[in-house]
C-alpha cells in the first residue's frame, strides 16, 4: 500500500492522490459519517457511573490478584529458575550445617546457626526479588494503561503484586 501510494509513484504517474481523495466523493461520505457519530442520538443521556471503579475495593483486588496468578503461570521458565536455584541453594546450605543445632555448645555455635538462617532467608529474598524485576517491568506498561482506563485503584493493584 504505502509503495503504491508514495511520493515517488506519484510522480511517476503524474498525479496527485491528496486532491483525488478529497475531490471524491467517499471523502465527502467519510466526513458526513464522523460528524453523523460524533454527536449524540437524540433521547440519549450522558454516561455516568455511581462510583470511579466498576468493582470496589475487594473486587478489585481479586481481578489484580488473579492476573498476577495468570501472568506468574504463563512464565514457566521465571518459575522453574526460581524453584532450581531455591532446590539447588537450599541443598547446598543443608550439606553444609547439616546437624549443626544439635551441636550448640556455646554462644558462638548458635550466632553460627543463627546467621546462617538469615543469610539462607536473605540471599533468596534478594535472588526472588531481582528475578522478578522483569516480570514487572513488562507488567507495568499494563498496569498504566489499566489503571488509566479506570478499571483499578494502584491500592488493588499493589496489594495484589505483593
Amino acid at each position: 500500500m504505502l509503495e503504491v501510494t508514495s511520493a515517488s509513484s506519484e510522480a511517476e504517474l503524474g498525479l496527485d492522490f491528496v486532491h483525488l481523495y478529497r475531490d471524491s466523493t467517499l471523502f465527502k461520505e467519510n466526513k458526513e459519517l464522523v460528524k453523523q457519530f460524533c454527536s449524540p442520538p437524540s433521547g440519549s443521556k450522558d454516561l455516568l457511573f455511581a462510583s470511579r471503579f466498576p468493582q470496589n475495593g475487594w473486587g478489585q483486588f481479586k481481578s489484580c490478584l488473579w492476573k498476577q496468578h495468570l501472568s506468574y503461570w504463563r512464565s514457566p521458565t521465571y518459575n522453574l529458575m526460581r524453584i532450581m536455584y531455591i532446590i539447588v541453594s537450599s541443598l547446598m546450605f543443608g550439606i553444609v550445617f547439616w546437624k549443626r543445632g544439635s551441636k550448640i555448645k556455646s554462644a558462638q555455635d548458635l550466632f553460627t546457626v543463627l546467621g546462617s538462617m538469615f543469610s539462607v532467608t536473605n540471599i533468596f529474598g534478594v535472588y526472588n526479588c531481582s528475578s522478578v524485576i522483569p516480570l514487572v517491568v513488562t507488567e507495568r506498561s499494563v498496569f498504566y494503561r489499566e489503571k488509566f482506563a479506570g478499571m483499578y485503584s494502584s491500592w488493588a493493584y499493589s496489594f495484589a503484586q505483593v
